[in-house]
């Protein structure tokens, strides 16, 4: 009984390290403590609840780096036996994060059930509610206002922006409203009101990077580089944002992020009409999009090669 109690102990503190490690971008050092720990666990005891936390968060990094597959695996796994245990911490992080999987086939590989992703993410949220982890319910309201902008449904989102925001303010946790301030630059984009997108993208980017949270500030760059080009219409102001988000993305080996970026920095170069770069960028996003059937980024990065390529004139 006292080595499975220390066992125990020695996961959470385990889970507590890579994630960590997963916050500053240290993604390599906590996969590799993860799968070194799922070891040492299966080692000592056949119980699959000794190690479902590892295994959880572990899965939580495979799928951003284009392992869907095993880590939508991982997850029911883990979400089945996290239920079975009673172990709610557990259940949260596996119930979110099936949810994200959802969300990226939906809104990026344009094959998923939008309805999945919000079914499990509120699922997280009613499960992170009753453990009172309130980092953790900010960001479930956040990614759910998110989804639900992505639907369309602005008023919806709208109140769960505004939950998380007044949240993260009662409980002093900046980082909690870093996403619905970058939502509310992506607002106003849509509404050609670039001096508002830019301005909520910086408090986006900095409270990012105050909290050592890399991944997010990549998608705070790209935000930044799309308002300031529709701002200034300046290609030297508004490319280096997206030139950084690319390299925290590539550094991350986030591949989401590092198609998002490329296309992005095409993007950039198409607009200021320098078709043979963006030609270039858009080619490298287009290949990794269909590599993890990124077909959202793939569709229009392809769209833009073949105009291209049928006026060759217009190469520079």
């Amino acid at each position: 009984m006292l080595v499975l109690e220390q066992l125990a102990e020695l996961t959470e503190q385990l889970d507590n390290t890579a994630a960590d490690y997963a916050q500053r971008g240290l993604w390599d050092d906590a996969i590799h403590l993860l799968k070194m720990g799922l070891q040492v666990v299966q080692g000592i005891t056949a119980a699959p609840e000794y190690g479902v936390r590892l295994q959880a968060r572990l899965a939580s990094l495979l799928w951003k780096r284009g392992e869907l597959g095993t880590a939508f695996a991982l997850l029911k796994e883990a979400q089945a036996t996290a239920a079975q245990a009673n172990d709610l911490p557990t259940l949260a992080l596996a119930l979110f994060n099936l949810g994200e999987i959802h969300a990226l086939k939906c809104f990026h590989m344009l094959v998923g059930n939008a309805y999945q992703a919000l079914d499990y993410h509120h699922q997280a949220l009613l499960v992170y509610g009753q453990l009172q982890d309130l980092p953790a319910l900010i960001t479930a309201l956040g990614r759910l206002g998110q989804i639900h902008e992505q639907l369309g449904r602005q008023e919806t989102a709208g109140r769960y922006y505004a939950q998380a925001i007044a949240l993260s303010m009662a409980c002093a946790y900046p980082l909690g409203q870093a996403r619905p301030l970058g939502r509310l630059s992506a607002f106003h984009l849509r509404q050609n009101q670039p001096l508002a997108a830019q301005t909520y993208a910086q408090r986006a980017l900095i409270t990012h990077v105050e909290a050592e949270d890399w991944a997010g500030a990549s998608t705070a760059l790209l935000l930044l580089s799309t308002a300031t080009y529709a701002l200034t219409h300046c290609l030297p102001l508004a490319l280096p944002y997206a030139q950084q988000a690319l390299a925290l993305a590539e550094q991350l080996d986030d591949k989401l992020g590092t198609a998002q970026a490329l296309y992005q920095v095409g993007d950039l170069y198409a607009q200021a009409g320098q078709a043979t770069a963006a030609a270039d960028y858009l080619q490298a996003a287009a290949e990794i999009a269909e590599a993890h059937y990124l077909q959202g980024i793939a569709r229009p990065a392809l769209a833009y090669l073949a105009a291209v390529h049928s006026t060759p004139c217009t190469l520079n």
